[in-house]
């Protein structure tokens, strides 16, 4: 939760970054447009300070209003966010608006007005009418700007390309994880936890008496396939876990024998959750008190401790103690994410639910079903107050339920990440435009001549979306570079996927040469169907 927390703060000041840049560039074109009238004003008599403190006031009243309005929006959007929010985190209750965020909206609308504002503001207010003259009669130019409101469409552009590449890399990453073999079959399992708590429930044998019963009605339930009963479940791993020591290997040192989980299930485990036999035998309803220790260890189990021969027939046990008795391994079966979706291939160990020592006070009854599956929780929690009234029952849901839970993380990061790599790539493209809009106006009269020379329309459209184009590809540059240092962040939240991966980072770019071409478009189609004549007359 941590890392979704970091990542929304994150990309939500990349997007104010982005909004503060095109603020910043809206303004300069304004102060430019009001040059006259703030040349005019000097000589007029007003001061230099004067003409800063309309300007900035102009801005503040500006920067109040979208910090408002964005107060608004919140507003009605802080319901959507519980669809962001992992589900098993229950923060709705603390997400509002309170003073703390009106008063954080307030200094930040204050402090995006001064920053955004300052700039165009002191150059306005350095501007005379001979100058300003000078400008309208085309004797003088206004490269200083031009430059600037250059550098701060890079800068948007560069910061966009962090947040593209940032939630491309999230997306990928989300369809591999999303995609992965669980090694179980989620589809029609139902899961309650029954914890088996108080004084009847003290003794070992009572607790398994109930056990015993309530898997025989679990499994007459209507629309119920199977019955199974277990302390642990894949995606939420195992109740219980010990140190163990493999037969034949060599001893472990005191206190460092491998502490891996340990599993209690009953024998229709398996065929209940869709775990596969791979060699050997399942567990049997012959395996319980009194009879040989037996287990069933799954392949990475197999794997990691006989790894030049077969695991069937071996012995391990729990525990470094020698009195602690050998359990033969009877079975191997496939591997399962058994704690969450990132973990892979981890080594379980499976014993029979009667034989213990793992029968828990906490259980989980596990109902393979074909119907509805609300029906079948209800039936469910009927059968188990029929064996006990006083019992609670909690930790209720289906298998897909628990994927989805699993992937609630990746899912609340890729979608937070996509609306602000949207929202940046939206204010880059409104950034591109603004400035290839204003080079088109500014050089009217030189595409004029051009076309009156017989440059064709083509040659027009090609020269704007070059210039547009040089822009875009100076920050996709500068923003790769910093994604690459950027993505270090959220590296921890990648699944099977590097934070430079080419394909992200070459997609992200042709996105943005996409964009910028369609922003560059307009403007250029304006400079080609400049009518030379009226240009010329108007000169």
């Amino acid at each position: 939760m941590t890392s979704f927390l970091l990542i929304l703060q994150s990309a939500a000041l990349l997007v104010l970054l982005t909004g503060c840049l095109n603020v910043a560039n809206i303004q300069i074109a304004r102060s430019i447009a009001r040059q006259k009238e703030m040349a005019l004003r000097a000589s007029l008599g007003a001061g230099r300070s004067r003409l800063i403190r309309q300007l900035l006031t102009e801005n503040l009243f500006l920067s109040s209003v979208g910090g408002t309005a964005g107060l608004i929006v919140g507003y009605l959007g802080l319901h959507n966010l519980r669809f962001l929010l992992p589900q098993n985190l229950h923060l709705m209750e603390t997400v509002r608006i309170d003073n703390t965020v009106l008063l954080f909206t307030l200094t930040v609308s204050i402090l995006t007005s001064v920053l955004t504002g300052l700039t165009p503001a002191l150059a306005a207010s350095r501007s005379n009418l001979r100058e300003r003259m000078d400008r309208d009669s085309g004797r003088t130019t206004a490269g200083g700007h031009h430059r600037l409101r250059g550098l701060l469409v890079v800068a948007q552009v560069a910061v966009a390309m962090v947040l593209v590449v940032a939630s491309g890399l999230l997306v990928r990453s989300f369809w591999r994880l999303a995609s992965v073999d669980l090694g179980f079959d989620p589809y029609g399992v139902v899961t309650l936890r029954v914890p088996l708590a108080g004084q009847r429930y003290a003794e070992e044998s009572s607790r398994k008496v109930f056990a015993a019963d309530l898997l025989e009605r679990a499994g007459a339930i209507p629309g119920v396939r199977e019955a199974a009963l277990g302390d642990g479940l894949p995606l939420i791993g195992s109740l219980a876990a010990g140190g163990i020591v493999v037969q034949d290997q060599p001893p472990p040192s005191p206190g460092g024998a491998p502490t891996l989980p340990a599993t209690g299930v009953t024998p229709s485990y398996f065929h209940t959750v869709g775990i596969p036999l791979l060699r050997g035998r399942a567990l049997v309803d012959e395996d319980r008190e009194g009879a040989p220790l037996v287990s069933v260890v799954n392949q990475a189990f197999a794997n990691r401790f006989f790894p030049a021969g077969n695991a069937i027939g071996k012995h391990l046990r729990f525990g470094s103690v020698q009195a602690s008795p050998w359990i033969e391994i009877v079975g191997i079966v496939g591997n399962v994410r058994q704690h969450g979706l990132l973990l892979d291939n981890e080594p379980n160990v499976y014993t029979p639910y009667r034989q213990g020592p793992h029968a828990n006070q906490d259980m989980l009854l596990i109902l393979k079903a074909d119907a509805d599956p609300a029906g079948v929780i209800a039936s469910a929690t009927r059968t188990i107050h029929a064996l006990d009234p006083a019992l609670p029952l909690y930790d209720i849901a289906t298998m897909e339920e628990r994927v989805s839970t699993a992937l609630a993380d990746q899912r609340a990061s890729m979608i937070a990440m996509g609306i602000s790599g949207g929202l940046s790539l939206m204010l880059a493209a409104t950034g591109i435009f603004g400035v290839i809009a204003y080079l088109v106006s500014r050089r009217s009269h030189e595409f004029g001549i051009r076309i009156a020379l017989g440059a064709q329309p083509g040659d027009v459209i090609g020269l704007v979306i070059r210039n547009g184009l040089l822009l875009t590809g100076i920050g996709v540059a500068v923003g790769l570079a910093a994604s690459l240092l950027a993505m270090k962040v959220i590296s921890k939240l990648l699944y099977s996927i590097a934070p430079n991966d080419p394909p992200t980072l070459v997609a992200a770019a042709v996105i943005f040469i996409a964009v910028a071409m369609t922003a560059c478009y307009i403007p250029a189609r304006r400079a080609a169907r400049i009518n030379p004549i009226q240009m010329l007359r108007q000169e």
